[in-house]
Parts: structure tokens; sequence; C-alpha cells
């Protein structure tokens, strides 16, 4: 379930109208303590986050924890290899 709603977010995000409607709906609050878990999870949540234009201070340890899980999705993408 966690999975899906991210996906959702995430897609939502970028459309004017529904990341307007997350904003006031508090969406940032909901996702924040998913960005601290480090893992793919916690990378869908920061890059949620970051679409929502969450404050700096929103993200933990200035998103140290999926600094991690970028650098190997773009390692992936750049190899053209799957997970």
């Amino acid at each position: 379930l966690e999975d899906f709603s991210l996906f959702v977010v995430l897609n939502l995000a970028q459309w004017p109208v529904s990341k307007e409607a997350l904003i006031e709906a508090g969406a940032v609050d909901v996702i924040k303590p998913i960005m601290s878990e480090g893992d793919l999870q916690g990378l869908k949540a920061t890059m949620a986050c970051a679409f929502l234009d969450a404050e700096w201070s929103a993200f933990p340890d200035g998103a140290q924890p999926a600094s991690k899980s970028t650098a190997e999705l773009m390692t992936n993408i750049v190899e053209k290899k799957g997970k």
C-alpha cells in the first residue's frame, strides 16, 4: 500500500492542480517520515516531497538517506540495468 500510495503521489505532484491539492492536504507531513528509511521507498518519498516544494528543513539529514538509492538508480539508468 505504501508503494502504491507513493506512486500515486509522485504522479499527481507533476500536475499543477493536483500538486496544489496535495500541498493543501498536508501530503508532505504524511510522507516526511518515510524519507528517512533510506531505501527505494525513502527515495520515492524524497522525490515526492521535492515535487511538492517541501521546505529544505523537511528533508532528514540533508536528504542523505536517499542519496545512495539515487546514485544507484542513476547508475542503473546509465548502464540500462534493471532491478
